[in-house]
């Protein structure tokens, strides 16, 4: 008795439960738990599956955008397929998460994808090669999510979560860095001084104080300044200069505590504003 060796899945044959669907012109995408289905529906009354493309893992929600499906493929990430002809639709690119894709939104050049346990992946697909930014967690599981201007908004288990993705590289809840600015206020010790010592994972232990707020932190710690404010405001150094030392004479109470730092105006044509006080 011999058995097969080196198997490969290639497709389904079992087309069941459709999950989302996408309307463009004449067509109708459809995904279905199996695959993708695309059906031609110039005629409602006979709507006429016309080709599929079988997946692995489930087919859940999906992005348009041109001629290009954006589908949260679960275990498999993102899946990107070209439908420029619809009787012909191609895989393009698919991106591995490491985390369970359930919904997708694209905006511009970016896909933000929800990965339930994993909270929102931020993907760019300008290339042909998409490739992760940014992985933005979140408190519960996120299921659903959509990218509408400089903002993501992600159904989060029992809540909603505004997220603030104008630099997709550095995403942070609305209202964050209020709550951090009050943590770091109220917190007994000198902010500089728990960065010395226990480094940013001592930073991240602070509440309201995430991975990427506590960067910044170090960043400013170390330069005295916050590349991200600089680029927002278009007055990048050309050279930073010297770290600053970390001496509780540097930083009096809290690290020169961010009051209102990188509150962004939502009127992104004005210059954002940055606030830095010491706290005597």
């Amino acid at each position: 008795m011999s058995f097969g060796q080196n198997v490969d899945f290639l497709s389904s044959t079992i087309w069941t439960e459709a999950k989302d669907v996408k309307v463009s012109g004449d067509y109708a995408y459809v995904t279905f738990f199996s695959g993708l289905g695309i059906f031609d529906i110039s005629d409602l009354t006979e709507p006429e599956l016309i080709s599929t493309i079988g997946f692995q893992f489930n087919s859940l929600n999906m992005a348009l955008s041109g001629n290009y499906l954006y589908i949260a493929n679960e275990e498999a990430g993102l899946k990107v397929v070209d439908v420029t002809n619809p009787y012909i639709p191609s895989v393009t690119a698919q991106r591995p998460l490491n985390a369970t894709a359930v919904d997708v939104s694209v905006y511009g050049s970016y896909a933000f994808v929800a990965t339930l346990n994993s909270g929102m992946h931020i993907v760019d697909i300008s290339g042909t090669l998409p490739m992760i930014v940014s992985v933005f967690d979140t408190p519960g599981e996120a299921w659903g999510v959509k990218a509408i201007g400089s903002y993501a908004y992600i159904a989060d288990g029992d809540s909603l979560m505004i997220v603030d993705v104008f630099d997709p590289v550095n995403p942070f809840r609305v209202g964050a860095y209020r709550h951090a600015s009050e943590a770091v206020r109220a917190h007994p010790r000198a902010i500089s001084d728990v960065f010395a010592e226990q480094g940013i994972e001592g930073l991240v232990e602070i509440p309201a104080i995430g991975s990427s707020i506590a960067s910044l932190i170090r960043e400013y710690v170390r330069s005295g300044r916050i590349s991200l404010h600089d680029r927002l405001v278009g007055e990048e150094p050309s050279q930073i200069g010297p770290p600053v030392p970390i001496m509780p004479s540097t930083l009096p109470r809290t690290a020169q505590q961010l009051s209102h730092s990188m509150t962004v105006s939502t009127k992104r044509q004005q210059a954002p504003t940055i606030q830095i006080e010491a706290i005597g």
